[in-house]
C-alpha cells in the first residue's frame, strides 16, 4: 500500500513521537514472543500484546506520514497496551521496563498535540484528515471481520451463561464457568481491541468524524464499555459463581450467584448488538461539535487579496499566471489536484487547477486556456499582466491523488494542469506512473515538451494533427493491476475512458475531473419538491425548472456557491433526511449513493428533503 508523502518533512517532535511508538511496538512484539517462548502467558494475553504492537506500529507510521487520525489513535493504542495484559505476557521481562516504555509511548502521543506538531498536521489539510480509498476499504474489511468474531465470542459466552442458569447443578456450573473463563481470557480481549482501534480509525479517517455524528459517538462508547466491563463486572461475577460451585456452597447460593451473573453478563452482547444496529441505521444526525465542524467546512472561502506577478504564454492559447498574496504572506496549503477560485478584476469568478510545488506557499500557479466561445473569463485572464490585482478563494480539492501501487494519467488539452503536481509527487516517491497526453497539436499542448524530455519512457504524446487518437482500450489494458486511473479533459475523452475501463481493466479505479458538467439530468424528471431548513426554520418550495440553490437564496442569501454547474463542489450542503438525486460531477462511484450531502446548484431531491441549514 502506498502512503502519501507529506508536503513538507515532519518536524522533529513528530519524528520523535513516531519513533517512540515504533520502539513501543517492538517491545510489545517482544513481550508476545517471550510469552509464547516461556509458555507462561495465556493466549489471550499474547494476542493482546500482538494487537497492541501492530496498533502502535501502524498508528506511529501514519502519524509520521502526516495523518491526523494516526495521531488521534496513538493514545488509544498506548492506553490499550498499558492498561491491558502486558505484565501477564512478559515472561522474564521486567515489569518496570514495560510500564516505562509504554508510558513513554503515551507521552509521545501527547507531544503530537503540542503547537509545533499540531500546526504541521493542520497544514496537511484533507490529505491528513482523510484515508485513501484503498486504505479505508482495507481497514473496513478488518473491522467488519473482527467485529463479527467478537460478536460470535460474546454470544457463545451468553449461551453458556444461560445454560448454566437453566441447570444450576454444581457439576454443570463448574464446567460451564470454567469454559467461560477460558474463552474470556483467551478470545474476548484481542478482537474487542482490534474492533475498537479499527472503528476509531474509520471514524477519524473519514468524513464521519469520531464525535461529529451521534451514532458514531454512541457506537464508540458502547464498544469501549463492553471492553471495560469484562474485567470489572463480568469476570468478578464469574469468579463468584465458580467459587460457590467449587466450594460446595448450597444450591441456593449457587443459584443466587448465577442470577447475579445473568443480570450482569447480557450487557456485552447488548452493546455489540446495539453497535451493529447503529452501523446499519446511522440515526440521530450530528452532534453539536459536528454541526460546528460542518459550518466551518461550509463557510464561504475568505477571499484572499492577491496580485499577478507573472503572466507567461506556455502554449498556443494558454497563459500561465503566478499569483502572490498581497503583503507577501504565505498562501494556504494545498495538495495535488486542488483548484482555486480566481476572482478577476471585473468580479467574474472562475475555477483553475493549481500546478507547481505544494511546498512553495509563496505563490500559486495556474494555467488558463483561452476559450473564444466562452463566457469571457478566460479572455479576461489572458489580459492580466504583472501587477494586476485579483482575489483568490480556496483552495479546494475534489480530485486528490489516489492511494494506489501504480498510476495511469490520461490528459486532454488543458486537463494536464491538475496532473502535473501529482506526477511531481509520485516522481519524488519513486512510485510507478504513466501519462497519455492528447491535444490538438504539439504547440497547443501546455508543458508537453518539458514532460516528454524529463520522462521520455513514461510520457506518450498524441497531437491530433500528427498522429491518430490513442486506443483507450489498449492504453488501459497496459496499466498495472489495481492501478488508479486519473483522467482530466474534455467530456468525450472522459466518456471514452469510462466506457472502456470495465472491460479493459476492471480492477482499476477511475478518478475524473471535468471542465464542464456531464449531462446527467438528460431524461430525468424535474419534479418539484420541498426542502426543510432545520437550523434556519421553515420550508422552501423548489418548483420544476428552479435549482435548489436559487430557491435557498431566497431564504439564505449568503448560500455559498462558486461554479454553479456541479463541478467544483463549493456549494456542498449536509442532508439530515430525505434522498438526494445527484446530478453533480463531484461525487463518483459508490459515493453517488450517499444520502448525507447534496450540491444544490444542480442536484434535486426525490420528495421532501431536510437540510442542515
Amino acid at each position: 500500500m502506498t502512503r502519501r508523502a507529506p508536503a513538507c518533512p515532519p518536524p522533529p517532535l513528530v519524528r520523535w513521537a513516531a519513533g517512540t511508538a515504533l520502539l513501543g511496538a517492538v517491545l510489545a512484539a517482544a513481550v508476545a514472543v517471550a510469552g509464547i517462548a516461556g509458555g507462561t502467558a495465556a493466549p489471550g494475553a499474547v494476542g493482546w500484546s500482538a494487537v497492541a504492537a501492530a496498533g502502535l506500529a501502524f498508528h506511529g507510521l501514519m502519524a509520521r506520514a502526516g495523518r491526523r487520525w494516526g495521531r488521534v489513535l496513538l493514545p488509544v493504542s498506548g492506553a490499550a497496551a498499558l492498561g491491558g495484559l502486558f505484565p501477564e505476557a512478559a515472561g522474564g521481562l521486567p515489569r518496570w521496563l514495560l510500564i516505562g516504555a509504554l508510558a513513554a509511548c503515551l507521552a509521545a502521543s501527547a507531544a503530537l498535540f503540542l503547537p509545533p506538531a499540531a500546526a504541521w498536521f493542520r497544514e496537511r489539510g484533507d490529505s491528513a484528515r482523510l484515508m485513501g480509498t484503498g486504505l479505508r476499504k482495507a481497514v473496513l474489511a478488518v473491522h467488519v471481520i473482527v467485529a463479527l468474531v467478537w460478536t460470535g465470542v460474546i454470544v457463545t459466552m451468553a449461551a453458556l451463561a444461560l445454560t448454566a442458569l437453566a441447570d444450576p447443578g454444581p457439576a454443570a456450573v463448574r464446567g460451564l464457568t470454567t469454559a467461560m473463563l477460558a474463552i474470556e481470557a483467551n478470545l474476548l480481549g484481542p478482537p474487542a481491541l482490534v474492533a475498537l482501534l479499527t472503528g476509531v480509525a474509520l471514524a477519524c479517517g473519514t468524513r464521519w468524524g469520531l464525535l461529529e455524528h451521534r451514532w458514531v459517538a454512541a457506537k464508540f462508547w458502547l464498544i469501549t464499555a463492553g471492553i471495560i466491563s469484562a474485567p470489572f463486572l463480568n469476570r468478578p461475577a464469574l469468579f463468584a459463581v465458580q467459587e460457590a460451585a467449587f466450594g460446595g456452597a448450597p444450591a441456593e447460593e449457587v443459584r443466587a450467584a448465577m442470577q447475579h451473573l445473568a443480570l450482569v453478563y447480557p450487557g456485552i452482547p447488548a452493546a455489540a448488538l446495539a453497535a451493529a444496529v447503529l452501523s446499519f441505521t446511522r440515526p440521530w444526525g450530528r452532534t453539536r461539535r459536528g454541526r460546528r465542524a460542518a459550518e466551518r467546512r461550509r463557510a464561504p472561502a475568505r477571499r484572499i487579496p492577491a496580485r499577478v506577478t507573472a503572466a507567461d504564454p506556455v502554449a498556443e492559447g494558454v497563459v500561465a499566471l503566478r499569483l502572490e498574496r498581497t503583503g507577501g504572506a504565505d498562501l494556504p496549503p494545498w495538495t495535488p489536484g486542488a483548484h482555486i477560485d480566481l476572482v478577476l478584476p471585473s468580479g467574474r469568478v472562475r475555477q483553475y487547477s493549481l500546478h507547481g510545488d505544494p511546498a512553495d506557499r509563496s505563490a500559486y500557479r495556474v494555467a488558463v486556456l483561452h476559450e473564444p466561445g466562452g463566457r469571457g473569463g478566460s479572455a479576461e485572464a489572458h489580459r492580466l499582466r504583472a501587477g494586476d490585482r485579483v482575489a483568490i478563494g480556496g483552495p479546494r480539492n475534489r480530485f486528490p491523488l489516489a492511494d494506489a501501487a501504480a498510476h495511469l494519467f490520461i490528459a486532454g488539452g488543458i486537463g494536464i494542469v491538475p496532473l502535473l503536481p501529482m506526477i511531481r509527487e509520485l516522481d519524488a516517491r519513486g512510485a510507478p506512473w504513466r501519462l497519455v497526453y492528447v491535444g490538438r497539436s504539439l504547440p497547443a499542448m501546455a508543458f508537453a515538451r518539458e514532460l516528454a524530455e524529463a520522462h521520455p519512457d513514461r510520457v506518450r504524446l498524441f497531437p491530433r494533427d500528427a498522429c491518430d487518437r490513442p486506443d483507450l482500450g489498449a492504453v488501459l489494458r497496459e496499466a498495472p493491476e489495481g492501478a488508479a486511473v486519473h483522467c482530466c479533459g474534455p467530456a468525450g475523452l472522459i466518456a471514452g475512458v469510462e466506457a472502456e475501463l470495465p472491460a479493459a481493466r476492471p480492477d482499476a479505479t477511475l478518478h475524473t475531473e471535468r471542465f464542464a458538467p456531464a449531462d446527467r439530468a438528460a431524461g430525468a424528471p424535474d419534479a418539484p419538491f420541498d426542502a426543510e431548513l432545520r437550523r434556519t426554520g421553515g420550508t422552501v418550495r423548489v418548483p420544476a425548472g428552479t435549482t435548489l440553490l436559487d430557491a435557498l437564496r431566497e431564504r439564505v442569501p449568503g448560500a455559498d456557491a462558486s461554479c454553479e454547474n456541479g463541478v467544483c463542489g463549493g456549494c456542498e450542503v449536509r442532508v439530515l433526511a430525505g434522498v438526494p438525486e445527484h446530478r453533480d460531477d463531484v461525487l463518483a462511484g459508490e459515493d453517488r449513493d450517499r444520502t448525507d450531502v447534496i450540491f444544490p446548484c444542480v442536484s434535486r431531491a426525490r420528495g421532501r428533503i431536510v437540510l442542515d441549514l
